[in-house]
């Protein structure tokens, strides 16, 4: 209740100094968010638009102040997340390089058939090992997927809100800053739940990260033990020197393989080449890219939702850096391939020679070579399904950097359609300065109002000081009693009148507002029929100036027209007089003619109202249609003239105009002969009558 008090003292405050815009912004406010009310000392201070606009723009600074902070705090957490993603990818890439620098060393050697067992298990350990990290970081990365695109509906959604609620702030004064609050406020719980999603993410990745480690660990074990077996193998080749003579068939067969690893090389070339231009694209793109968000960030500088649109564009840049590392990342495994294949060549030519070599000192040993055999072909199927898969994970790669670039259009689609909407709303607040510009005509019509008030609680005023006169007179109590009764009732009269002749008041208002509006258009549209009707004088005029060499010859059509016009109108029995002093003023008649002419007129002129009381054209009438037909028979331009006749010959709407006018003129005089009459009835109510008057003549 005692709220409720404070706010009513507040609007009556509002209300004295004209501040009714502000009025639904404080209540509003107030109610929804009571942590942010006025204190009853701050409450009453408050009585101007000046106080209540400082008010607003402090609650204001502090949800900026609130909200923005956590937003940027969050964007950079964000930000460390994606770094350290990058530099654990890195680090990965790094160890794998520094196997195979290990697996180089070890092929180096003298003993390279065991060792090649060795690594063949080495080798399908690993990529089962890859193929389900690799599985892994997928399904991982399409879970961040369909998390940004979900994030990316919502922001929408979000926009799509915002915008109503701009709508909404052009009819309605505060309820708009109170639903923006909100809107930030989802918004920030929203991030606070990312900002957890992507911490448990973390904590996953680095438990990977841990386990990668522990395994790496074991290789290095298995690195040991495949040494020691090294060793052993030393023995083993003791006994391939006693290899029998078929080796020379399978040396046969080696050499078409070769060649067949010598096509696929080549194909490979040919693949890492289109790599190659693929990545020369991407980076050409980029820089679009990046001049793309330069011009963006400048145009977005000095608008509202800059700071969202700066997060969307360091978002698109932190994915094109990461796609430009993966694009690093693949040439720099290409290399190491072909390095590997060089590598691969080498161990080639040096095998070759020491079968030769051997070919000569192992010929009894062929039960041994045969079984070698065997295993140089599982080795050599190994290999080609190592190629295949090498292949798989390289169309895996291309269709990656296929989604990313679709990615990367999707964002610039969104960047698009922010800037359209930042668009849009500055015309809301065009628009809502037109508002606040009506408000302040409102609140001046308020004024008049007011003023009228005053005037009426005058009249009140009197009448209280002749009741006082009529009490002084009138001793008795029965008297007194009944002229309470009467005071009572005529109260209750002039709130009833009051309240009636405000209402007709506004009403009248309203209608006098069409009026002029009305009136307005009826004097453009006469300012128009009267420029085309001075045209087409002049030209008559210049025409009538051509033709007449001399100032007594005067156009046979002219007086052709005017003969006719007059004898249709004897006939019809109407006026004759305008005819007959056009003709006088063009044939120069003398003054005598003219009143001959004028008495026989009138004559004939009595005797035919007398018989037939018809009324016909004006002469007017008759005379702009003869100028418009002169001109359409000399014309050039026909469709011209045509226009300019309809538009010079009186309409039905322009006569029903005029009829609504007289009727409108007719209804104030009878609403004037009454409040005449109610003068004379009610003697009291005369300096109401007279206020009421002034403000009409004022209208």
């Amino acid at each position: 209740m005692n709220r409720a008090l404070l706010y009513m003292d507040l609007t009556h405050k509002l209300l004295k100094n004209k501040c009714l815009s502000n009025l639904h912004f404080l209540c509003a406010f107030s109610i929804k968010y009571p942590q942010f009310g006025l204190n009853e000392f701050e409450q009453k201070s408050i009585t101007s638009n000046e106080d209540l606009n400082h008010f607003k723009n402090d609650v204001i600074k502090y949800l900026r102040e609130t909200i923005r902070p956590t937003a940027v705090t969050l964007s950079k957490h964000l930000q460390t997340l994606s770094r350290e993603k990058n530099t654990l990818f890195n680090q990965n890439k790094n160890l794998e390089k520094e196997l195979r620098q290990v697996k180089i060393c070890s092929r180096g050697s003298l003993f390279v058939h065991k060792q090649s067992k060795i690594e063949c298990v080495f080798e399908t350990q690993k990529q089962i090992h890859e193929k389900e990290v690799i599985a892994d970081e997928e399904g991982k990365y399409n879970k961040e997927l369909q998390i940004i695109r979900k994030e990316n509906a919502d922001l929408k959604q979000q926009l799509h809100e915002l915008r109503q609620n701009v709508t909404v702030n052009k009819y309605g004064g505060g309820e708009g800053v109170v639903e923006e609050t909100q809107s930030i406020e989802d918004i920030v719980q929203h991030l606070q739940s990312l900002l957890k999603k992507l911490t448990q993410q973390h904590e996953a990745q680095a438990q990977a990260n841990n386990q990668l480690n522990n395994e790496i660990q074991q290789l290095a074990k298995t690195k040991q033990k495949a040494h020691q077996e090294l060793v052993k193998s030393m023995e083993f080749v003791e006994q391939l020197r006693q290899s029998n003579a078929r080796v020379t068939e399978e040396l046969t067969r080696s050499e078409e393989q070769r060649e067949q690893l010598q096509k696929q090389l080549k194909n490979l070339v040919n693949e890492v080449d289109e790599l190659r231009s693929e990545n020369t694209n991407m980076e050409n793109d980029l820089t679009k890219t990046k001049k793309k968000t330069k011009n963006i960030k400048k145009q977005s500088k000095n608008q509202e939702f800059s700071f969202e649109v700066n997060k969307r564009i360091i978002i698109s840049q932190e994915i094109i850096e990461q796609e430009q590392e993966r694009g690093d990342s693949l040439e720099a495994e290409l290399k190491n391939k072909e390095k590997q294949i060089q590598v691969l060549h080498a161990q080639k030519e040096d095998l070759m020679q020491q079968l030769h070599s051997k070919i000569q000192s192992d010929v009894t040993e062929t039960s041994v070579a045969s079984e070698k055999v065997k295993e140089l072909l599982e080795e050599i199927a190994a290999s080609k399904n190592e190629h295949e898969t090498l292949r798989l994970s390289l169309d895996q790669h291309r269709e990656d950097l296929l989604e990313k670039e679709e990615e990367i259009a999707s964002l610039n689609r969104t960047i698009n359609s922010l800037k359209l909407e930042l668009n849009a709303l500055a015309g809301l607040e065009q628009d809502f300065t037109a508002l606040q510009g009506k408000c302040k005509h409102m609140a001046s019509e308020l004024e008049t109002k007011t003023v009228a008030f005053n005037n009426l609680q005058l009249a009140y005023n009197n009448l209280q000081v002749q009741f006082h006169k009529l009490e002084e007179i009138q001793k008795n109590e029965k008297l007194a009693a009944e002229n309470n009764k009467m005071f009572v009732y005529l109260l209750n009269l002039f709130h009833h009148l009051y309240f009636n002749k405000y209402e007709s008041a506004t009403k009248q208002l309203a209608e006098v507002r069409t009026k002029l509006t009305h009136s307005q258009k009826y004097i453009l549209r006469l300012e128009n029929e009267n420029s085309t009707l001075r045209n087409g004088l002049q030209k008559t005029i210049n025409k009538l100036k051509a033709f007449s060499s001399n100032e007594n010859q005067v156009d046979r059509r002219l007086v052709n027209k005017l003969l006719v016009t007059f004898f249709e109108r004897l006939h019809n029995n109407g006026d004759t007089q305008e005819v007959i002093q056009l003709m006088g003023n063009i044939l120069n008649f003398s003054e005598e003619e003219k009143r001959n002419v004028m008495l026989e007129n009138e004559t004939n002129a009595n005797v035919n109202k007398i018989k037939d009381g018809k009324d016909t054209k004006n002469l007017a009438d008759l005379w702009v249609e003869f100028l418009l037909t002169e001109m359409d028979e000399d014309g050039e331009d026909t469709s011209k003239h045509k226009n300019s006749n309809e538009s010079v010959i009186p309409s039905k709407e322009w006569r029903e105009e005029k009829s609504v006018e007289h009727e409108v003129a007719s209804e104030t005089d009878s609403k004037n002969d009454i409040e005449i009459a109610n003068a004379f009835l009610h003697p009291g109510n005369e300096n109401e009558n007279s206020s009421e008057a002034d403000h009409h003549s004022q209208n």
